[in-house]
């Protein structure tokens, strides 16, 4: 939901707005092409295009950056971590109370909100090992592994009084979020992220790891905002690579958009991106650097700036890296029709994860309702047990 609001072109000063007038400036140059004037205006539009690509992509980053905040700083180093260790806690005080003979119903009743708390921040499996403490008790340790369906694998965060903390952190390396167990005990250490198969952690990792249709083998498959970052840097080095592209002429690089810091575009250009996509040095200088014709003969022509206009209202072959051809196609049509498919994405998404996420409260509304029924105190029964126990005291007392 965040990133839709992020991408939102229903909004009019949007990139598809941007873009229109991007073209509609090309159009107009064409009637006037040696005019510095006219040829201003269409750079500026320009601009207007690689600044909103510029919005978006800070916009996206600072979504991303708040659900790692998110992540790290609250449901792990807050929720997981003091979770685990008020239930070893209690476990150690159930412990001593059953020693002594006591049943401590009010204990029980605290880890067990402690258990379902935890269970919503990760798939967990409960089990209990049997403690003999004399020849006439035995009582029941508690045990809570963290569960990976995928591939049955059980590590440990609760031992009865001993529990394992989790740390995350943005690999640097990567550019994705791992989470770290800190072993008190148990057989696993370090890197876990690929084992979390529910709960927030897990929802959390998707938003921040997932790089959709990007992914890499091994690699986060959901999409995530990796994959909406980098449907934004496609976007961005495609547009900028067929503009360029046009702009120079025969063996001579003139290019339009370079990335910014970028200090010599024409020789050996930095990767453009969303973030980074600017108007280059030398356009910024003269707003004549575009090529209006490639005629060598005919001066004051347009029709570069004619395939310029064609280009951005046609069809475009979106590749993951424009420098080469052969590297994987992710897109093929215009940049209207590219931007309309990446917000249908998003919004199937949001729609499709919010449906999960009702039909899952609606299930677990279910089960604790018959959970209550089963162990929770139903007023009306404990009112009318009050006044046959009062009857009945009456009596004896006669």
């Amino acid at each position: 939901s965040d990133l839709e609001n992020v991408i939102d072109e229903a909004e009019t000063d949007k990139l598809h707005n941007e873009l229109l007038k991007f073209v509609n400036q090309l159009q107009t140059l064409t009637t006037s092409p040696s005019s510095k004037d006219l040829a201003l205006v269409a750079r500026t539009a320009a601009q207007k295009v690689t600044e909103i690509l510029n919005v978006y992509a800070d916009q996206t980053e600072e979504v991303r950056n708040q659900q790692i905040y998110d992540l790290s700083k609250v449901v792990i180093d807050i929720d997981f971590n003091s979770t685990v260790k008020n239930i070893a806690n209690l476990n150690t005080q159930i412990r001593d109370e059953l020693v002594h003979g006591n049943t401590p119903n009010e204990l029980y009743d605290k880890r067990n909100t402690l258990i379902d708390k935890l269970s919503g921040m990760a798939n967990i499996k409960v089990s209990y090992t049997p403690e003999k403490v004399s020849e006439d008790l035995t009582i029941e340790n508690l045990n809570i592994s963290i569960y990976d369906r995928a591939s049955s694998t059980s590590i440990g965060i609760v031992s009865n009084g001993l529990y394992n903390t989790l740390t995350a952190s943005l690999d640097s390396t990567t550019n994705e979020m791992k989470i770290e167990i800190n072993s008190s005990f148990g057989e696993f250490h370090g890197d876990i992220t690929s084992h979390f198969s529910g709960g927030s952690i897990k929802g959390y990792l998707d938003l921040i790891n997932g790089k959709g249709t990007y992914a890499g083998s091994g690699d986060n498959t959901f999409r995530g905002t990796l994959y909406y970052e980098k449907a934004m840097d496609t976007f961005a080095s495609n547009f900028a690579k067929v503009l360029n592209d046009i702009n120079s002429l025969s063996g001579t690089s003139k290019p339009l958009f370079m990335a910014s810091g970028d200090t010599d575009p024409e020789t050996s250009p930095d990767k453009i991106t969303a973030k980074n996509i600017a108007i280059s040095s030398k356009w910024l200088e003269d707003s004549t650097y575009i090529t209006t014709t490639t005629s060598t003969t005919t001066t004051g022509g347009s029709d570069n700036i004619e395939r310029m206009k064609t280009a951005l209202t046609s069809d475009i072959t979106f590749y993951q890296d424009p420098s080469d051809t052969t590297s994987p196609i992710m897109f093929t049509g215009t940049t209207y029709e590219y931007m309309t498919g990446l917000i249908g994405e998003l919004s199937l998404d949001v729609e499709l994860n919010q449906n999960f996420s009702d039909t899952a409260s609606t299930v677990l509304y279910n089960l604790y309702d018959s959970r209550e029924a089963i162990s929770g105190v139903n007023m009306d029964e404990e009112g009318i047990n009050l006044m046959a126990y009062q009857k009945s005291y009456n009596a004896a007392a006669r």
